[in-house]
């Protein structure tokens, strides 16, 4: 068997596995393979990571403004100061930042110092 670690800086944990039926198949030549096509599986994986990650950011990027949108209208504020409201009952209410906005969004409801019924539920970071 050869194993190569394919998330050298501790991301994804995966390995691409090679068996044989034989002993003492794999010399340094496949080892060398073996590492080489670990490094371009493990840029893949990097590259698919990271696609997903500006996807998402991109998806809470509009919900967040959407978000500020509807507090700028609602309270005659500008977009700063919009952006503090949602900051604001994101760690009042310890519902992370895009889900407190999505609820917004969905609900049109805005409770900044209390809560109320139908909110989401709490969970993970305010500020993610």
């Amino acid at each position: 068997m050869l194993s190569t670690r394919l998330s050298p800086n501790g991301g994804v944990r995966a390995a691409l596995n090679l068996y044989s039926r034989t002993a003492h198949t794999f010399d340094e030549s496949a080892r060398t393979t073996a590492g080489l096509f670990g490094l371009q599986t493990a840029l893949l994986l990097y590259g698919a990571n990271h696609a997903r990650q500006l996807g998402q950011a991109l998806a809470s990027r509009d919900l967040i403004g959407q978000a500020k949108g509807i507090l700028m209208e609602r309270f005659r504020v500008n977009s700063e100061q919009a952006f503090r409201m949602l900051v604001s009952s994101s760690q009042n209410t310890n519902i992370r930042l895009v889900d407190l906005a999505r609820w917004l969004t969905e609900t049109g409801i805005h409770t900044p110092d209390h809560t109320s019924g139908g909110r989401p539920q709490p969970r993970g970071n305010a500020m993610d």
